[in-house]
């Protein structure tokens, strides 16, 4: 999910990124998909609404890992799997 205002090089980076991720995660071909809104939290949860499952990483607030307010309106008003991840 970016920003609508987000550059072309923020875009590519990001594709990238996930194209990276994915290829090192994944067997076989991914299907990449990159969200633009100023609303994140409503898109994500249509779209949460739309497949059987969201992974999404968890929100670091200072030092501890905590679940924002995106994951808890995805898990109240879905019924999609979510698999949280994490970096060290």
């Amino acid at each position: 999910m970016l920003t609508p205002k987000a550059g072309l090089e923020v875009r590519r980076k990001a594709e990238q990124a996930l194209r990276t991720l994915c290829e090192d995660e994944i067997p076989g071909e991914a299907h990449i998909e990159i969200d633009f809104s100023d609303h994140p939290t409503d898109v994500i949860v249509q779209r949460a609404t739309e497949n059987d499952l969201v992974i999404l990483g968890l929100q670091k607030i200072g030092r501890a890992k905590v679940f924002g307010d995106i994951v808890l309106r995805i898990s109240n008003e879905t019924d999609t799997t979510l698999i949280m991840i994490s970096q060290k």
